[in-house]
């Protein structure tokens, strides 16, 4: 069924970003478990084959951590690795779901003779995320960011992706206490999402819509707002997109601003709007109008001026 073959494409499309999939216990140490939001009594075993493996696993990324720590101590370098499998939340029947997670460490691109080395960030496990909801069937254009990571990740580099007020997945660096506790002494970016939590595509129509093409030539026109200086960028994004959502092809931030000319607690963000005609090209009394649109909506949901209105 749709639903069994997701973890058979993720697994095919992972290995081929370069990922190393991991196959671990379903179970870990319950100090394990407790840094990553586990460890309740009622997940202990009776019998554990192990002192060590005692509890039933929250989440898939402590053992990852386990199998990169060791591969890091047998110098081993620049690390990617993935696993699919079951984290239990509760002993009740509903207390087990199907989690994905990914780890890299090291280099995202490796020195030659003509490039320098770059180390993994959380943009790059940022990608992996996305990329894997998209195979899923999402429309990643109607995810939204916050703030609301979990407390083992690094509170100023992580984030959560949600859709309404479903929480899809986390992805981000680790936080510094965890990878003492592990005896990593390098920065890791991990993801993990859930499958169950990733709404399956409509069974009666296509998974993505139909490509629509317009051969008429695309308009781009910059923004810049003035905004509070504590505004996620992604609630600017999403205003400007639904001011006009059938001509809004594209937002992209190009700057950010913050100093003279700017009063204290703002920043000026500046915007690329791609407009995309359908059935005409747009005449200067329609892209008046659709800017009118735009910086409507930012005024409303973001309390948002024009810079130098």
């Amino acid at each position: 069924s749709p639903a069994q073959m997701r973890s058979v494409l993720l697994r095919r499309h992972l290995s081929g970003r370069g990922l190393t999939e991991a196959v671990t216990f379903s179970f870990l140490k319950s100090e394990d478990a407790s840094r990553f939001g586990g460890g309740s009594e009622l997940l202990h075993l009776a019998n554990p084959i192990s002192a060590d493996l005692n509890c039933m696993r929250p989440s898939l990324l402590p053992n990852l951590l386990q199998a990169a720590s060791r591969n890091l101590n047998r110098g081993i370098k620049n690390i990617g690795l993935f696993e699919v499998g079951p984290v239990f939340l509760s002993p009740d029947e509903t207390g087990q779901r199907t989690s994905c997670a990914l780890l890299r460490q090291g280099d995202a691109q490796i020195a030659d003779w003509q490039q320098q080395s770059r180390e993994v960030d959380i943009f790059d496990i940022k990608q992996d995320l996305l990329s894997c909801l998209s195979l899923l069937g999402m429309s990643t254009d109607n995810l939204h960011i916050t703030r609301e990571a979990p407390d083992y990740l690094h509170p100023g580099r992580s984030a959560l992706f949600k859709l309404g007020k479903v929480s899809l997945g986390m992805f981000g660096e680790l936080h510094p206490q965890i990878l003492t506790d592990y005896d990593i002494r390098a920065p890791v970016v991990v993801s993990e999402f859930w499958l169950d939590d990733v709404p399956q595509p409509r069974s009666n129509g296509p998974a993505k819509p139909l490509l629509g093409l317009s051969a008429l030539q695309p308009v781009t026109r910059d923004f810049a707002f003035i905004v509070e200086a504590d505004l996620p960028s992604v609630e600017l994004i999403s205003s400007v997109r639904r001011a006009a959502r059938d001509t809004v092809t594209d937002v992209r931030i190009f700057d950010v601003y913050q100093g003279h000319g700017i009063a204290n607690g703002k920043k000026s963000v500046a915007l690329a709007v791609t407009l995309q005609p359908q059935k005409k090209s747009f005449t200067e009394e329609n892209l008046t109008e659709i800017s009118g649109k735009i910086t409507s909506m930012v005024a409303k949901n973001c309390g948002g001026v024009l810079r130098g209105a």
